[in-house]
């Protein structure tokens, strides 16, 4: 099973972010993405999970 557009990040990348940054990914607006680092696809096969892509930031 595979899952594009997958967003992702970790705790830290969260914690590092600013007020106006969460405000953008707590609003309704339909352009604005959940708060995130990371941007790929995301990948289960075999019991193991698999996310390949790229730092955005």
């Amino acid at each position: 099973m595979k899952w594009e557009n997958t967003l992702m990040a970790y705790e830290e990348d969260i914690k590092s972010r600013g007020f106006w940054d969460w405000v953008k990914a707590h609003t309704s607006t339909s352009f604005m993405k959940p708060l995130h680092r990371y941007e790929g696809f995301l990948e289960l096969n075999e019991g193991k999970i698999t996310f390949t892509g790229k730092d955005v930031m």
